[in-house]
This record gives C-alpha cells, sequence and structure tokens, in this order.
C-alpha cells in the first residue's frame, strides 16, 4: 500500500502528478499549452539576446531530463563522475541546490571532494547525497550554474563539470548533453505540466547529444520489451539522429542506519542477497518523485510490503514522521506478527541520519546504475570528449 502524505507547496505538488485523476489531467491541458509556448519563449531569450548564454573554460557534460524528475538523474550523476574519474579526468559536479537555504549570497561549496561542508538543509537532499558518494570529486550550488562553475574552476581545477539536472538551464552553454528518459513514460502520451510530467514538448530531445532509457527494472517483466521497442521507435520520431542508450538500476548494497536488523546483517558476496529484508515484513519511507521504484526493488529482493510511507519530493522529516513508523510497527506487533524492518533510499538517508530513532531498524538500500552495452557506451563517450 502506498500512502502519500504531506502536500506542502507547489513545486512538491508536482513530484505527485502520477496521482491526479484523469478529469484534472483534462483540465489542465490548456494549461500545459500554455507552459510549452512560455518555455519555447523563455529558451529563445536567453539564447539570443546578447550574451545570454555563458560558456566555461572546459567541457561541461550534462545530465537532464525532459520530465519533472524520477528518471534516475542522481545515481546517473554518480555513475558519470565515476566513469569520467575512472577515464583519467577530474570532475567537479554543478548543481542548483534545490531547497538549499544558504546559496543566496552566491555559490556554495558542498563538498571539496574530501570534507562534506554542508547539511541537507543546506545544500539539498540530492548535492549532499553526490557529496557523500562521490569520493574525490568537488560538489557545488548555485541556481546561476556558470557562477557555481566558475568557482569551482576557480578553486578546484577540474578539467570537465558535470551538469546535475540542467537540460533547461539554458543560460550555460554545454558540449554534451545526455537525456534521461523513464521507460514508464510514453513519450506520445505524457502531458506538459501542470497535466502532465514534460518539461518541455519532446521535439526538445533534438537537443540532447544521447537518450538514455531507464527504470525498465520497475516495469513488469512481460511488459518490458514491447515498452521498450514502443518508446525507441516513438523517441526516434521525435529526434532521429540522436543515439538511445539504456541503463538499469540494481540494488547494490545497504547500511544500517539504526537498530538491529537481524540475519544477513552484511552485505551478500555476489550482490544478489539474501539480503536482511529478504523474505521478511518491510515499512518502506520515501520522499521521492516516483517512489514506486523503491517498493518495485523491495519486493524484487524478497521483502514483504506492509506499508509505505510515501512523502512528497524533498520532505524534510521530522519526530512525528519517526513516531508514525514506529506506531505501525508496533501494531505489526501486537497482533501477532513480525515486527517490520524499516527500509529508505540513500537520498532519504541523508536526511534520516540526524534524527533519534531510538532503535527502530532502519536500513538504507544502496543503489547503483550501469549502462547496458558498455563498449557501445565507453565509446561513445571517448569520441566525444576526444573529439581529436
Amino acid at each position: 500500500m502506498l500512502q502519500r502524505r504531506r502536500l506542502i507547496d507547489a513545486p512538491r505538488l508536482r513530484a505527485g502528478l502520477d496521482t491526479l485523476e484523469p478529469a484534472a489531467r483534462w483540465l489542465a491541458r490548456p494549461a500545459g499549452y500554455l507552459y510549452g509556448l512560455g518555455r519555447s519563449v523563455h529558451r529563445a531569450a536567453r539564447i539570443w539576446r546578447p550574451g545570454g548564454r555563458k560558456a566555461l573554460p572546459v567541457p561541461v557534460i550534462c545530465v537532464g531530463n525532459l520530465t519533472v524528475g524520477g528518471t534516475g538523474k542522481t545515481p546517473f550523476v554518480r555513475l558519470m563522475a565515476e566513469t569520467l574519474s575512472a577515464m583519467g579526468r577530474r570532475p567537479a559536479i554543478v548543481s542548483r541546490g534545490y531547497g538549499a537555504r544558504v546559496h543566496l549570497n552566491g555559490p556554495v561549496v558542498v563538498s571539496d571532494g574530501t570534507r562534506v561542508y554542508s547539511t541537507p538543509s543546506e545544500a539539498g537532499d540530492e548535492p549532499r547525497l553526490l557529496a557523500e558518494q562521490c569520493s574525490g570529486v568537488p560538489v557545488i550550488i548555485h541556481p546561476d550554474r556558470a557562477a557555481a562553475g566558475r568557482l569551482a574552476i576557480q578553486q578546484f581545477d577540474p578539467d570537465v563539470i558535470l551538469l546535475d539536472d540542467g537540460f533547461q538551464h539554458d543560460r550555460l552553454a554545454r558540449d554534451l548533453d545526455l537525456v534521461l528518459w523513464d521507460l514508464r513514460d510514453d513519450p506520445d502520451r505524457t502531458p506538459l505540466l501542470p497535466a502532465g510530467r514534460l518539461r518541455e514538448r519532446p521535439g526538445a530531445l533534438r537537443r540532447a547529444d544521447a537518450i538514455i532509457l531507464t527504470h525498465a527494472e520497475y516495469l513488469a517483466p512481460e511488459e518490458r520489451e514491447g515498452r521498450r521497442q514502443q518508446t525507441v521507435a516513438a523517441l526516434k520520431r521525435h529526434a532521429p539522429a540522436v543515439p538511445i542508450f539504456e541503463a538499469e538500476t540494481v540494488v547494490a548494497g545497504f547500511r544500517r542506519l539504526s537498530g538491529r536488523v537481524g540475519p544477513h546483517a552484511e552485505p551478500p558476496a555476489e550482490g544478489d542477497g539474501p539480503w536482511p529484508w529478504t523474505g521478511r515484513p518491510v515499512i518502506l519511507v520515501s520522499a521521492l518523485a516516483r517512489p514506486q521504484g523503491l517498493e518495485s526493488l523491495a519486493r524484487q529482493t524478497g521483502g514483504r510490503v506492509v506499508r509505505h510511507f510515501a512523502y512528497f519530493d524533498h520532505h524534510e522529516y521530522g519526530p512525528a514522521d519517526v513516531d508514525a513508523w514506529r506506531r505501525l510497527r508496533d501494531e505489526e506487533q501486537q497482533a501477532g506478527r513480525e515486527a517490520p524492518l524499516i527500509l529508505t533510499t540513500a537520498k532519504d538517508g541523508v536526511k534520516l541520519q540526524h534524527l533519534p530513532m531510538f532503535g527502530l531498524p532502519v536500513i538504507v538500500v544502496e543503489i547503483e546504475m550501469r549502462v547496458l552495452d558498455a563498449p557501445r557506451w565507453n565509446a561513445f563517450l571517448h569520441a566525444r570528449l576526444n573529439p581529436h
């Protein structure tokens, strides 16, 4: 059972578009046409006005979306940081820092690659997560990504900037635009905001240098191949010259945030289980744009989902939330059932790790992304990053 809690503000409402009733979607479509027109005018104004696009003295690689979120962008940015480092590059990550509280007076260094300086509330949950996961890679935030990039170059001397969620950030010139597309979305049937999830019309994909399909693993096995073929055909109609790749999301490990987790308390050697939650009841906790992914991974790895506390994206957790999870766990025990473990994501874990849990068994599920057909992907990257 997935239950949404705490509708807080309009940006977070957009994360819950999957829950809109069909009638509400239909009524919102006229606003979507106006939104699309406004987006086109805004982009044209940014590009064509004098000095409209800023260029940095090092290559800029953008990882972006055409939709409002939930495509796997953050783990893909981590993958790109690791890939670039393995190629001998010195990347720095630049992000807007959605929800951050401290960047209004200028760019903020979340991490210098060695030490993390900002809390999740100061940096935003996703930049903080990238700062924790991307060892050796500086992370800088500011709405003006060009300013953040200049600070990164001045302080850390990177030879490539990795731009997080910047496909619609028209003020900064890029050398490589990578756009993720979630296979759960139909390119021909997904409306523009506010009726649907699209930030731009699908034709905007012609600006991309590559499209990466994601989240086939969240579909039923019998659906995957048909959906893949249908989506590729639709994307090719909108962007016929853009190469298409595919990435998968896998459970790569876990860490205990609080309490005792019982058997299988160490990660399995082969990476495919059994996990501490395999065969056991679990309570899921997440604040994601599309929380169904955590539910799919929990079930695929053997968890028996009791309930999913699905908060709106970027939700800030507090003691009242922890009390709700504890009450449900106590109710299960009082009914004579096994007490559930609590599973959450790494993105949520950075916000939960400072909250008192008082022994609640909370496990952070660690995921990673892998690009399928790695030789073709690596050849593409090498060709684009080393044109001569």
